[in-house]
């Protein structure tokens, strides 16, 4: 199936009161595991790769994960994940991609408004779908880098980005909270109610405790490691966020698969029976957190 519209998808999710997720690839097998999950869950996706990610794989990561998504049988976006500049969002759409995140959320606001406006004039026309950032997601608890509601509406209005990702607690890795975990979720009805354009959650792997330990039975050393629960994701999905990004409870999966595997096996050498449980684990993760983005009822 060709690659699918991205504003679209988001656009309707916002509207029917459910998120995409939006999953983080890094090679083969992670693209096939994303794939076949979204398949199985009949499920719109996006997979997303970083700048780092597609430094490890090269251009043949753009070309692989392209020709798996041709062969899939629902709408599925490739999409640059955290992309920093102009120039590499322009590198990813000459790969293929059709949605890019331009993060400029570590710079002045103005900066940032100039970043992605000029990134919606050059790309929109090609029919390339833009996020944005405001407020910092890597600074998690830290409210001063929160998203304010209102600088959310000036932000769409000057930049006329598609979505926008938005900072009310959430953080990236594995240990996204110092004590309960909690994001502000009053904060989030504000920026929905501001900001006309699907919102975008960052940070939200659950960091499940099941997986933890699996992890930990198998020789792995995550103290602390928390996330964000389920419940509190639903929450935010009621409230406006329409894609959710999740990169470590996928390589949380595969970690802890590949681990419990050459725990029983320490004779194995095949890769393909090795990784081909990793991809097992990271498939049935995907779909774990598809069935969490969707809304009551769903």
């Amino acid at each position: 199936m060709p690659l699918a519209d991205a504003k679209e998808i988001l656009q309707a999710a916002r509207a029917g009161g459910h998120a995409v997720a939006a999953f983080n690839v890094n090679d083969l097998e992670f693209v096939q595991a994303v794939v076949a999950a979204a398949e199985e869950e009949g499920a719109p996706t996006f997979v997303a790769v970083t700048e780092s990610a597609l430094a490890y794989g090269g251009d043949a990561l753009a070309r692989l994960a392209l020709d798996i998504i041709d062969g899939a049988s629902v709408p599925l976006v490739l999409h640059l994940d955290h992309g920093k500049s102009l120039e590499a969002a322009r590198k990813a759409i000459a790969l293929g991609f059709n949605s890019i995140m331009v993060d400029g959320s570590t710079l002045p606001y103005d900066e940032n408004v100039a970043l992605v406006a000029a990134a919606v004039g050059e790309f929109a026309p090609r029919g390339v779908a833009v996020e944005g950032e405001l407020g910092h997601v890597a600074k998690g608890h830290d409210r001063g880098a929160f998203t304010e509601p209102d600088e959310a509406a000036s932000f769409v209005e000057a930049t006329g980005v598609h979505s926008l990702a938005v900072a009310v607690g959430t953080s990236h890795g594995a240990y996204k909270f110092e004590g309960e975990p909690t994001i502000d979720v009053e904060r989030l009805e504000l920026i929905a109610a501001a900001a006309p354009v699907p919102l975008v959650l960052h940070g939200a792997s659950a960091v499940y405790e099941d997986t933890v330990r699996a992890v930990e039975d198998a020789g792995g050393h995550l103290p602390k490691a928390r996330g964000l629960s389920d419940e509190l994701l639903r929450q935010a999905v009621a409230r406006g966020v329409a894609k959710v990004n999740v990169d470590t409870d996928l390589r949380l999966a595969f970690v802890a698969a590949i681990r419990k595997y050459l725990k029983k096996d320490a004779a194995a050498l095949d890769p393909k029976k090795i990784l081909g449980a990793a991809r097992d684990a990271v498939r049935e993760m995907a779909r774990r957190k598809i069935r969490a983005c969707r809304g009551p009822g769903r």
